[in-house]
């Protein structure tokens, strides 16, 4: 899903109009950057965690001259997504995954009786 499909679905399912749907979603994400300059982590209690780090200097090849090269400290962006979240994409992959196995039970004993059907003939 792009940011515009998100926006779309936003505006649809909270009656709002494209544009305020966008603005409203644009102040979100600022809102999270700059939670995460000012501090270690934003946290949204039922969705998740954005956390930052700092990863120090690493040692790196260049792959064009194979020459040893120092990689520049950089910040880490991680999210780790909290238990509500995961049991709403976790219950629909179970139920989805319990559908499969039903119909692939069905279309298994369906097999069955046509060969016992067949081999009494």
């Amino acid at each position: 899903m792009h940011k515009k499909d998100l926006i779309r679905e936003i505006a649809k399912k909270a009656r709002l109009s494209l544009k305020d749907t966008e603005s409203f979603l644009n102040v979100a994400l600022d809102c999270i950057s700059s939670g995460l300059r000012k501090n270690k982590y934003v946290k949204l209690v039922g969705f998740g965690t954005f956390k930052k780090t700092l990863v120090n200097v690493t040692k790196g090849i260049n792959p064009k001259t194979g020459d040893r090269i120092d990689i520049d400290p950089y910040t880490r962006i991680t999210f780790s997504a909290g238990q509500n979240f995961k049991d709403k994409i976790n219950s629909k992959k179970k139920k989805n995954a319990m559908k499969k196995k039903a119909e692939a039970l069905k279309a298994e004993k369906a097999k069955k009786k046509t060969k016992k059907k067949s081999t009494k003939k």
